[in-house]
C-alpha cells in the first residue's frame, strides 16, 4: 500500500522532498542576536577650517562714454567716435592679456521741463556706450600700476565716467583646493587630539562634507568717478588687497 501511495507522488513533489532532505531544517536567528554580532562603529566627528590669502593678479574696469547732441544720429556719432578713441588709447598701453567688450549701448531723448499745460518737447538726445576692460595674469605690483594706467588712460581719452573697478584673482581653483586641504588637515588634527585624550587612535574616515567660500576685496575707486576728477594730470594711486578664500569642513573619523 505504501508503494501504491508513493507511486501517486508527482515528480515535482519528489524533487522538493529530495531537496529538503539534502538541505536539512533551516535555523531561525532572532534579529537582535544577528545585529549583536556586528560591532557598532566607533566614530569621532570634528570640524576643520582653512584660509588662504591670495593677492590679485588681474584688473577689470567698466567705463562709460556719453555725449549729447541735437539729433539722435549726431549723439551716436560722437559717442561711437569717443569710444573708439578710448579703445585705441587703452590698447596702446601694450598689455598682452587684455580683453575689451561693449556691455551696453543706450540712446534716449531728452525733454524740456513742462510748464503749466505746455507739453514737454524733445530738446536733444543722449547716447552712451559702456565698455569693459580686463587685463589678467599680472603680478601684484603690476596690478596696481595697470589699474592706475587704465583708469587714467580711459578717462583722459574720451571716457566720461568710471562705473566700476575691480582687482581680482583670475584662476581661483588652485587656492580653493588649498583651503579645502588645510581645513581637512585641521579636522584631522582635532580628531587626533580628541582620540589621544580618550586613549584611542584614528584609523580611517567615514564621511567628509564642506565647501570653500570666497571673500572679494573692496572696490578701490568710487563707482561714479568722472573724467574731470583726473583732469589735473595726476594719476590716482591704486592699492590692492588680497582676496580671502576660506573653507569649513565636517569630517567623521573612525577610531579604535
Amino acid at each position: 500500500m505504501w508503494f501504491r501511495c508513493f507511486k501517486r507522488v508527482s515528480p515535482l513533489m519528489l524533487s522538493a522532498l529530495v531537496a529538503l532532505t539534502l538541505v536539512g531544517p533551516a535555523r531561525w536567528v532572532p534579529a537582535a542576536a544577528a545585529s549583536s554580532e556586528l560591532p557598532a562603529a566607533k566614530l569621532i566627528t570634528t570640524q576643520g577650517s582653512g584660509e588662504v590669502q591670495v593677492p590679485p593678479d588681474s584688473v577689470r574696469l567698466n567705463v562709460a562714454v556719453q555725449h549729447r547732441a541735437a539729433t539722435q544720429k549726431e549723439a551716436q556719432r560722437l559717442t561711437n567716435a569717443a569710444t573708439q578713441q578710448v579703445i585705441s588709447a587703452v590698447k596702446a598701453l601694450g598689455y598682452k592679456n587684455m580683453t575689451l567688450s561693449t556691455q551696453a549701448i543706450r540712446v534716449y531723448p531728452e525733454y524740456s521741463q513742462r510748464r503749466g499745460d505746455e507739453l514737454s518737447k524733445v530738446i536733444g538726445y543722449q547716447a552712451s556706450n559702456d565698455l569693459e576692460i580686463t587685463v589678467s595674469n599680472l603680478g601684484m605690483q603690476q596690478v596696481n600700476e595697470a589699474g592706475s594706467k587704465l583708469v587714467d588712460t580711459a578717462l583722459n581719452n574720451g571716457a566720461t565716467n568710471l562705473n566700476n573697478f575691480q582687482a581680482f584673482v583670475y584662476n581661483m581653483d588652485p587656492y580653493k583646493k588649498e583651503a579645502l586641504a588645510e581645513a581637512i588637515r585641521d579636522a584631522r588634527q582635532n580628531a587626533d587630539i580628541m582620540a589621544a585624550a580618550a586613549g584611542v587612535r584614528v584609523v580611517g574616515v567615514q564621511a567628509i562634507s564642506g565647501s570653500p567660500s570666497f571673500s572679494a576685496p573692496p572696490v578701490f575707486y568710487a563707482r561714479a568717478m568722472k573724467a574731470d576728477m583726473v583732469s589735473s594730470g595726476e594719476s590716482a594711486p591704486v592699492e590692492t588687497k588680497a582676496s580671502k578664500i576660506t573653507s569649513q569642513v565636517s569630517v567623521t573619523f573612525i577610531f579604535e
